[in-house]
C-alpha cells in the first residue's frame, strides 16, 4: 500500500484536492483556495505535490466560476419561451395515480428566444399527453414553447442535495412543454439508430418484462424499467448485470477481449508475442461502440476510460500497475466533472472496475473457475459498497451472481447484441434472433420470480453503521501507513470512537423532511416513531419518500412506524403511503387510508409524549382540505401542531373548539403557506415559536404567500422553509430548551445553496 501511494501520490493528491475543494464555503471559496496555495508554497513539500495541489485548486476554481456564471437567472423561470433543440434521450411515458399521463425526455437546447436562458444547455422536458402532442422520437429536432424550472434541490438527512445528481449528469433545468410548433426527423444520427433498434426490440419481444430488460441491457434504457423490475434486481443483487453500468461495461470489455483473441489462439502463430496494439485498439473500438450504442451514460464512460487505458498500456508493454491506471482515469474524470465524485455511482464504477482489472492482471479469464472467482470477489466488494453508500445489501447476491449473471453475461448479452447488429443491417428479417433471446430472458425471469418473494425488496437487509466505525477504520488505515511512533498516537485516538450514549432519558427529535411540494414529518421518541403525512408522488407511482426519506429511516434502524397519520387524500400528502406500507410495519394508522380520525382521540407514550386529534377525519372526498386530520403533539413539554391543509374557516372552528393550548412551539404552516390559510386570528391565537413551510423551490403555486409570510414575521416566530433550508430538525431533550437546525445553515458550498 505504501509503495502504491508513493507511486501515485501526485494523482491522489490532485484528485483529493479537487474533491475537498468542492466543500469550501461559498463566500470564501477563492480566499480559501489562495490561502492553501500560499501555504503549500511556504512549506517544504515536494515540488510535484505543490504542483498537484495548485493545479487541483485551479481546476476547482474554474468549475466554481463556470457554475456561478452558467446558472440560469430567476427571470428565465415560469414564463413561456420559444425554443428549439434535439431530443437526446428516449421518450418515456409515465402515469401516476390520479395524474394525467405525460412524456419525459432530455432536450439539448440549440436556440432560445431569450439567449440568457440556457442556449447549449440540456433540460429534462415534460409534456402532457392531453395536449395531443404529435409523435416524436429520439434524434428528432423540435421547436416548442416551454416553461423552464430549476432542478430539484431536495436535501434530506444522510445525503447530498438532489441537484448533485443533476450536476453530475449535465442536466441544467426542467421544462414543461405547452406547444409543439415544428418537428424535423433526422434519420442519420446515432441516436436515431438507437431509436430504430429500440423499436425492433419492442416488436420482437413477446413478454413485456423481457422487452424492458433487453431495452436496459442492450440500449441502456434504465427509464424503461418499472419499480418492480428494480426491486427484483436489487433483491437478487444483479443490478450491475442487467443495467448498463461501469461494471457492466468492464465485463463487456473482458468478453470482447476473449472474443477478439480467438483468431490468434486458433492460428497459433510460432512468433506470436501476445496482444498487439492493433488488438488493443480493436477491443477499445468494440467496447466504445457498445458504450455509444447504450447512450454513453456517465458510469459507462468512466469504465470505458479506465479499461481503455489499461488495455493500451498492456499492449504497449508499459509495466504499469492496473490500479495506477484506475487512479489516472479517475483523475481525468474528476477534472472533467468533479461533481460526479460526490455520487455513489462514481465510486462503485471506480472500485469495481479496479477489482476487475487487478483480478484479470493476476489470473487470465480463460477458465470457468477464474470467472467464478471474479464473480465472487465482485459480489463481496459490491455488497460492502452497498452497505457504505446505501446501508443495505442482498444476502442472496452471491447466488444470484453465480447463477443468473453468467447466463446474461455469456449468453443473453452477446446473442442480443448480435441480434441488434443484424437488425441494424437486415431490419425485421433478423427479428427471429431477438425473439429467441427475449424468450430466454422471459424464462429466466419467470424462474427467478417463482423462487423469490412477491416483493423482492423484502430480501434486502438494512444495516445502520455508526459514523464512529468509519472514523475507527480510517484511523486504523492511517496507522498502517505511519511510522511506529505516529501510528501509536493514532491508535490512542481509537477510544474516542467507542463513546456510547444513554437511552434512559431520550430526547425527542422532530424532522420535517424536504419532499418538495408536499408534507412529511417524522418524530422520534426513544423507540417510538411517528409519521405525519407521506409526501408527494410523481409519475409511475414513484414517491419522493421512497427515494429520499425511507432509505434514511431504514439506515437509522427504523423497522416499524408506531403511529402514521395521513391528513387527507391529496397526493402531496398521501403520495408515499403505499411505499411506507411496503417497507414498514404500521402499528396504528389514522386518517386517509386508515382509521377515521375522531376529535379527542389520543395516544400517550409513557409520561413524556402525548398526541391528540384536534379536528377532521381525513376521509372526505369532496372537501379534503377542510377535513384534514389536525394533530397536536406534546413531547417533554414542547408543543407541536400539524394542521394539514385546513383553510382559514377551519382554523376559526379549531379556535372555537377551545382545545388549542396557549402557545405552540412548532407549527407546520397549513396548506404550505397558502393565502387561503394562516389567518391573522389563528396566528395570534397559537403564537408559534417556529413556523415551517413545506414547499418546493420555484413552485407554481407561489407558496408561501407573501401575505402569509408577512403575518408570521410580525408574530416574531422563526421562519423555516424546506425549499430554502432543506430538511429541518428540532430536538427537545428533557428539562432543556428546544433547539432547531436545518441542512442549509451556516457555511455552505457554492453548489448547495
Amino acid at each position: 500500500m505504501r509503495k502504491f501511494i508513493r507511486q501515485n501520490d501526485t494523482l491522489l493528491v490532485y484528485g483529493l484536492v479537487c474533491v475537498v475543494a468542492l466543500f469550501s464555503p461559498s463566500n470564501g471559496f477563492y480566499g480559501v483556495t489562495l490561502g492553501i496555495a500560499l501555504c503549500m508554497a511556504w512549506r517544504r513539500i515536494a515540488t510535484r505535490i505543490i504542483i498537484a495541489v495548485c493545479v487541483g485548486l485551479l481546476v476547482s476554481a474554474a468549475h466554481a466560476y463556470h457554475y456561478k456564471h452558467s446558472r440560469l437567472p430567476s427571470t428565465c423561470f415560469d414564463h413561456s419561451i420559444q425554443a428549439s433543440g434535439t431530443v437526446v434521450s428516449f421518450v418515456e411515458q409515465h402515469q401516476g395515480a390520479g395524474e394525467i399521463p405525460y412524456l419525459t425526455f432530455d432536450l439539448a437546447v440549440r436556440w432560445l428566444a431569450a439567449d440568457e436562458c440556457g442556449v447549449g444547455n440540456t433540460v429534462r422536458a415534460f409534456v402532457s399527453t392531453s395536449l395531443d402532442a404529435p409523435i416524436f422520437k429520439l434524434g428528432d429536432s423540435i421547436t416548442v414553447k416551454l416553461r423552464l424550472r430549476p432542478m430539484s434541490s431536495i436535501w434530506n438527512r444522510a445525503q447530498f442535495p438532489r441537484n448533485i445528481l443533476s450536476l453530475a449528469q449535465g442536466i441544467d433545468a426542467t421544462a414543461s412543454i405547452s406547444d409543439f410548433q415544428h418537428i424535423e426527423d433526422d434519420e442519420t444520427t446515432l441516436i436515431t439508430i438507437r431509436h430504430n433498434l429500440s423499436e425492433l426490440i419492442t416488436e420482437n419481444s413477446g413478454a413485456a418484462d423481457a422487452e424492458r430488460v433487453l431495452q436496459g441491457l442492450l440500449l441502456g434504457r434504465k427509464s424503461a424499467m418499472t419499480q418492480d423490475d428494480w426491486a427484483l434486481l436489487r433483491g437478487t443483487g444483479i443490478v450491475h448485470v442487467l443495467i448498463v453500468s461501469g461494471v457492466h461495461v468492464s465485463l463487456f470489455a473482458l468478453w470482447a477481449q476473449w472474443l477478439l483473441s480467438l483468431p490468434r489462439r486458433f492460428a497459433l502463430y510460432p512468433r506470436d508475442s501476445g496482444p498487439s496494439v492493433f488488438y488493443a485498439l480493436a477491443v477499445c473500438a468494440v467496447t466504445g461502440g457498445y458504450v455509444l450504442l447504450t447512450g454513453a451514460s456517465l458510469p459507462a464512460q468512466r469504465a470505458f476510460t479506465m479499461m481503455s487505458l489499461v488495455t493500451l498500456m498492456r499492449a504497449t508493454l508499459w509495466p504499469v500497475n492496473p490500479l495506477s491506471a484506475v487512479v489516472l482515469a479517475a483523475a481525468i474524470l474528476i477534472t472533467i466533472n468533479p461533481f460526479s465524485a460526490l455520487t455513489p455511482g462514481f465510486w462503485l464504477s471506480v472500485v469495481l472496475t479496479a477489482v476487475i482489472l487487478v483480478e484479470t492482471e493476476r489470473v487470465a479469464m480463460t477458465q470457468i473457475g477464474s470467472w467464478f472467482r471474479l464473480t465472487s470477489i465482485m459480489t463481496l466488494v459490491s455488497s460492502l459498497l452497498s452497505i457504505v453508500f446505501f446501508n443495505q445489501f442482498s444476502p442472496i447476491a452471491l447466488l444470484g451472481n453465480l447463477v443468473i449473471a453468467p447466463i446474461f453475461t455469456l449468453v443473453i448479452l452477446p446473442s442480443g447484441l448480435l441480434g441488434v447488429l443484424l437488425g441494424g443491417v437486415f431490419g425485421e428479417r433478423a427479428g427471429w434472433l431477438i425473439e429467441s433471446v427475449a424468450d430466454l430472458v422471459s424464462a429466466v425471469l419467470s424462474t427467478v420470480k417463482e423462487v423469490i418473494p412477491q416483493n423482492a425488496d423484502d430480501l434486502l437487509l438494512f444495516i445502520y453503521v455508526h459514523p464512529g466505525i468509519w472514523v475507527l477504520l480510517a484511523l486504523i488505515g492511517l496507522a498502517s501507513l505511519l511510522r511506529s511512533a505516529r501510528a501509536f498516537m493514532a491508535i490512542l485516538v481509537v477510544p474516542l470512537c467507542l463513546v456510547g450514549s444513554t437511552h434512559s432519558q431520550p430526547a425527542t427529535e422532530v424532522v420535517i423532511a424536504d419532499v418538495g411540494q408536499g408534507t412529511m414529518g417524522v418524530l422520534f421518541h426513544g423507540d417510538f416513531t411517528f409519521v405525519y403525512d407521506t409526501g408527494p408522488s410523481h409519475g409511475s407511482g414513484d414517491s419522493v419518500a421512497e427515494r429520499d426519506v425511507i432509505p434514511w429511516l431504514k439506515a437509522r434502524g427504523v423497522r416499524r412506524i408506531d403511529l402514521l397519520v395521513v391528513s387527507h387524500r391529496d397526493l402531496d400528502h398521501s403520495g408515499g403511503l403505499a411505499a411506507l406500507r411496503q417497507h414498514f410495519e404500521i402499528e396504528r394508522h389514522w386518517g386517509f387510508g386508515g382509521e377515521r380520525c375522531v376529535a379527542g382521540r389520543s395516544l400517550r407514550v409513557a409520561d413524556s409524549l402525548y398526541a391528540q386529534v384536534m379536528m377532521g377525519t381525513g376521509q372526505s372526498t369532496t372537501t379534503p382540505n377542510a377535513d384534514s386530520c389536525v394533530l397536536f403533539v406534546e413531547a417533554h413539554g414542547a408543543t407541536m401542531l400539524f394542521p394539514g391543509d385546513i383553510p382559514a374557516r377551519s382554523e376559526l372552528h379549531l379556535i372555537a373548539s377551545g382545545s388549542l393550548p396557549e402557545q405552540i412551539d412548532i407549527l407546520v404552516a397549513a396548506h404550505h403557506g397558502s393565502d387561503t390559510s394562516s389567518s391573522q386570528t389563528f396566528i395570534d391565537r397559537v403564537d408559534p415559536e417556529h413556523i415551517v413551510f413545506t414547499t418546493k423551490r420555484a413552485n407554481r403555486f407561489n407558496h408561501p404567500s407573501p401575505w402569509v409570510l408577512g403575518r408570521y414575521q410580525v408574530s416574531g416566530g422563526a421562519l423555516w422553509d424546506t425549499a430554502r433550508h432543506g430538511a429541518i430538525s428540532f430536538r427537545k431533550p428533557p428539562a432543556r430548551n428546544l433547539s432547531a437546525t436545518a441542512m442549509r445553515i451556516g457555511y455552505l458550498p457554492y453548489w448547495a445553496k
